[in-house]
Order: C-alpha cells, then sequence, then structure tokens
C-alpha cells in the first residue's frame, strides 16, 4: 500500500481526506483498492478510463447473421474488451522503422488487436485480421503468422499449406512455397527461433526444423526428445522480446496455459495459467497489485 501511495504521488495526485483512500496520509491497513476518491484524482489529470472497447463487428446482437442481398455472414464479437480474451488463435511481434518499438499483434475470432510494448495505453479498437494479411490471401484461412528474422511476414494457408512471405508493412508478396510434411498430416503450431531457424510442429507428435524460407531441412523428430516438457498439443507458439518460445494451449474454452521455452537449455522453465501479465500489459479491470505487478514486468523486461 506504501508502494501505491508513494506511486500516487509520482502521477501528480496529492493527499485525500477520504480514510479509505490509498492518497490518505496516514497508513490504514488491509486497503488493496483504489478508492473513488483515487479514481476521481486521476481522472482529473488523464482523463476519464474506457473500459471497453469499441469493435466495428459489434452491437447488441452476438450471434451470426446472414444478409439477404450478399448471402454473406455478418459477423458480431462477443469480446468488446481485450482482456476478456482467455486464449489466442496467434500471437507474433512485428516492427519497422515507421515504429521502431515492437508491437504485439493478437489474433482472435477473426480479430486483431495491437499493443505497443513500450506504451502503457490498452488496444482501444480491434480490426479485421485479413487487413493485415495481402489481398490475394485475405478470404484464405491463415493461421500461424510471424515476422522473420529478414523483417518479412510468414502467414500459412492450414487447408492448402502454402506458406506466404510477405514485406511488412505494405504486405506486397515476395514468395510462395509450400511446407514439406507427409501428405495428409495437420500443422499444430509454425515459429521461428532467435537463431533463425523455423520449426513445424505437426500431428501432435512430430517436428522439421527449417532454414529461414524453407530453403532446406535441418533436422527432424519427436516434439519430446527437442522440446522438454512441451505437452502434445500446443495451439500457437511465438517468440518474445525477453528470448523466450512461448507455447499455449486451450485447455477448454475459457482456461489456456503458457509454457515459457528456452530454445538454449531446450526446456520449458516455467508454465501455468495464461495471464495477460507475462507480457507486461495492464488491464483497468485488474486490481491494484495485478497493475503495479505488469508495470514492474515491463520494466524488468527493458533491464533484463
Amino acid at each position: 500500500m506504501v508502494l501505491a501511495h508513494e506511486i500516487g504521488h509520482t502521477l501528480g495526485i496529492g493527499h485525500s481526506d477520504v480514510p479509505t483512500a490509498i492518497m490518505y496520509p496516514w497508513y490504514q491497513k488491509n486497503i488493496t483498492m483504489l478508492d473513488e476518491d483515487d479514481k476521481m484524482a486521476l481522472e482529473s489529470l488523464y482523463g476519464p478510463t474506457q473500459k471497453f472497447v469499441h469493435n466495428p463487428y459489434n452491437d447488441k446482437s452476438t450471434t451470426t447473421t446472414m444478409s439477404t442481398t450478399t448471402m454473406q455472414p455478418t459477423l458480431h464479437s462477443t469480446v468488446t474488451n481485450i482482456c476478456d480474451i482467455k486464449s489466442v488463435d496467434f500471437m507474433f511481434l512485428a516492427s519497422t522503422p515507421s515504429f521502431p518499438n515492437f508491437r504485439l499483434y493478437i489474433g482472435f475470432n477473426r480479430f486483431l488487436w495491437k499493443f505497443d510494448l513500450f506504451d502503457i495505453h490498452i488496444p482501444l479498437h480491434s480490426e479485421y485480421v485479413k487487413d493485415y494479411l495481402p489481398q490475394k490471401t485475405q478470404f484464405e484461412p491463415i493461421s500461424h503468422i510471424f515476422q522473420n528474422s529478414a523483417g518479412n511476414l510468414f502467414a500459412f494457408n492450414k487447408l492448402t499449406g502454402d506458406c506466404y512471405t510477405t514485406s511488412f508493412p505494405d504486405l506486397t508478396i515476395l514468395e510462395i512455397n509450400k511446407v514439406p510434411i507427409p501428405t495428409n498430416s495437420k500443422v499444430d503450431v509454425i515459429f521461428q527461433t532467435n537463431s533463425g531457424q523455423i520449426f513445424v510442429f505437426y500431428d501432435q507428435a512430430y517436428y522439421i526444423e527449417f532454414n529461414d524460407g524453407f530453403k532446406k531441412i535441418l533436422n527432424r523428430g519427436r516434439v519430446s526428445d527437442r522440446f522438454l516438457g512441451l505437452p502434445k498439443n500446443p495451439t500457437a507458439a511465438f517468440r518474445y522480446i525477453d528470448g523466450y518460445i512461448y507455447f499455449f494451449t486451450q485447455d477448454t474454452t475459457t482456461t489456456t496455459t503458457y509454457y515459457k521455452f528456452s530454445e538454449y537449455s531446450r526446456s520449458v522453465i516455467s508454465s501455468g495459467p495464461f495471464d495477460w501479465n507475462l507480457f507486461g500489459i495492464p488491464w483497468p479491470n485488474s486490481s491494484l497489485k495485478e497493475q503495479l505487478k505488469a508495470l514492474l514486468t515491463r520494466v524488468l523486461s527493458i533491464y533484463e
């Protein structure tokens, strides 16, 4: 509580005369949440909070309806706030000279959110995933997107097996390849390591290691032999700025488990329930303690 009180001063807030406020000048036990007086002081300095995210698809209906004129489905997102997302279809980092800070792209249910890792604001608007794909691929079932070591975006068509390498951010197709895996096999995840190799997991048991661009197979084998501690059913994977590979398994429709993997020790070093605080993203719905933890996590990620 004392730390939170002093952070309040750092933000420019003076003392409060409300005994239940964190900014009350005398120490009070068991105060773990912001009082309304604290919130009013913050809003007077920085403006009101926005608890809900505008979504271009969102209206009072949460179902999928069919247009009688175009016979195309009209989508309505059931997610009005990104912090309500408990699982992801994909995540990837990307940067260009036009925005030198890394941005974290979060894909869920055909929608995309962007988050600047060195900004304190949460994403306020969702966008179409297809708008971040080349026009040729906008209506294809694309998954496993990431930015490779050359700065280009890689996207995989899970039905045809086509791999699109596109320039970023102008999204010009540079190359189209096929992932050379056994016929009728199902791709689970695709990701690139810090050292540049691309790994494809398939059939919940096997992997193939390629050089950048899928020009050459470097290795192949069982996931359990090369990636110690990983489960058999990862649904997404991406390389984060801390140097680790994060894998995700969707256990139920509302619960996801993360696995933090070190490519140097070739083992899982931590795992647990999925939490946005893993990536230093504080949500306004979180408790004060959780928001402070997210802030400190971001600071540590800069200096580690």
